[in-house]
């Protein structure tokens, strides 16, 4: 285990050399704060966009590559590297695809969305990938089962079950081809997404096709390898009309998803944004959407989170926090300064804390420069019109504060109940993975 003292200036190395002093006491004498440790070999730059556990492991999909760990640092297992993260064998495209279709991911293949689904406690890891390399634009949607994904060390490419595939040559009129993958309860949700390029050395691109499908139970119903509403496992949700720019008059764009939700209870949340703003939809079978009255306007969308049966939280490009009642569907709004507020987790229940929601922040990625804030509290106790910011941070006993961790933009979160003790992980934006966890009556933040 590596210690590591995170924003040391000159100052404090030259106070040590004066005094004699140990590290944890001129820190303790200073701010009361305790060491950053660094607990794995992952890299302290390594930015997850998404992690999940399944069965005994954690997963994070780092740009083209995936790796994982095991729940116990100190699992006795034949793998002796368990303990430390690892690369996921990820599919070549030509073990796990028709012959048809036999262009396999080059290099620069990227993960670009991974979700774990399925029964809880048998969940499948499903991502998608494409890369550039190569005669041809090569993307698609894979499956691995709960029984490969539960010993990620016996992995290899033909684990993996294909589920859509698709080669875009470069030629003519070039493409790039993406999926993003959204899960809501256990259905599957895929938006595909075409760019447009007038060149292959085009370093920019437009819209040009955004789609949106709807998959019931896609562990047991492979959903094909044509996306098509005539599929029986797999249904076109129509959002060519959801957003409208802002022209006068509003003419019909293109749009993307940003988060498909479901609430626990019988209803689905998806918000879309358009050029220039966003909008928030509402189905009660997953498949049908309309548009919420009440919208907030001229913003785009960042995230959304349900708190319960009777309250959405919505997250815009302004740095806004909107709360929803969904009973008489009014909105309230709450600001946070520029950062957008992104990767919602309530952590009641972690320790003694009650009512309380934690945000990561991220820098508005329109300024010139990107950096977040850390992370925001919430407290939802009693009526949501007294819901408010607190300043009271549940880790303020220990290291937070003197972190990278502070001021870093925050991807989300990941909480894991069932380890001893409960972890609490952020993964950011270029400054790490963090893993906070209740030792010698504080709660510590570590660097994997």
């Amino acid at each position: 285990m590596v210690n590591k003292l995170i924003k040391i200036t000159i100052f404090l190395t030259l106070l040590y050399s004066a005094a004699s002093c140990s590290d944890t006491g001129i820190f303790h004498s200073l701010e009361n704060e305790v060491l950053v440790q660094e607990n794995n070999n992952l890299e302290n730059s390594t930015v997850f966009s998404n992690m999940v556990k399944i069965g005994n492991y954690y997963y994070g999909n780092a740009g083209i590559n995936i790796y994982y760990r095991h729940v116990n640092p100190d699992n006795p297992s034949t793998d002796t590297n368990e303990a430390a993260w690892s690369k996921l064998v990820l599919p070549n495209g030509k073990d796990n695809t028709p012959a048809e279709v036999n262009e396999v991911f080059a290099g620069d293949a990227a993960v670009t969305s991974m979700i774990e689904i399925g029964p809880d406690g048998s969940e499948s890891l499903f991502i998608s990938r494409v890369s550039r390399d190569g005669a041809s634009i090569v993307s698609g949607i894979y499956h691995l089962p709960f029984a490969a994904a539960s010993a990620p060390g016996t992995v290899k490419s033909t684990s993996w079950s294909n589920q859509v595939k698709t080669v875009v040559p470069k030629s003519g009129i070039h493409f790039s081809n993406i999926y993003r993958l959204f899960k809501a309860g256990s259905d599957l949700y895929v938006n595909h997404i075409k760019y447009q390029y007038t060149s292959e050395v085009d370093t920019t691109a437009s819209l040009s096709t955004s789609q949106l499908f709807f998959s019931v139970n896609p562990v047991t119903n492979n959903i094909g390898n044509n996306l098509t509403d005539s599929h029986a496992n797999i249904t076109e949700i129509i959002i060519s009309t959801f957003v409208q720019d802002d022209s006068d008059p509003p003419k019909d764009i293109i749009a993307t998803v940003e988060k498909v939700i479901y609430d626990g209870t019988t209803n689905y949340w998806l918000i879309m944004n358009g050029k220039s703003q966003g909008k928030l939809y509402n189905s009660t079978d997953g498949s049908t959407y309309a548009s919420v009255a009440g919208n907030p306007q001229d913003v785009r969308y960042v995230d959304i989170y349900s708190v319960d049966a009777t309250r959405l939280l919505l997250s815009d490009t302004a740095g806004a926090l909107h709360i929803l009642d969904k009973g008489d569907g009014t909105f309230r709004k709450l600001t946070n300064s520029n950062a957008w507020l992104t990767g919602f987790y309530n952590i009641s229940g972690l320790g003694t804390i009650t009512d309380r929601i934690v945000i990561g922040t991220a820098g508005n990625k329109g300024e010139s420069t990107y950096s977040g804030e850390g992370y925001v509290q919430l407290n939802i106790s009693g009526d949501d019109s007294t819901w408010d910011w607190v300043e009271t941070n549940f880790s303020d006993k220990n290291n937070y504060l003197s972190s990278d961790l502070s001021d870093a933009s925050i991807n989300g979160f990941l909480f894991d109940d069932l380890a001893n003790p409960e972890r609490l992980f952020a993964y950011t934006a270029g400054h790490g993975v963090w893993v906070n966890e209740y030792i010698s009556d504080k709660r510590i933040w570590a660097l994997e």
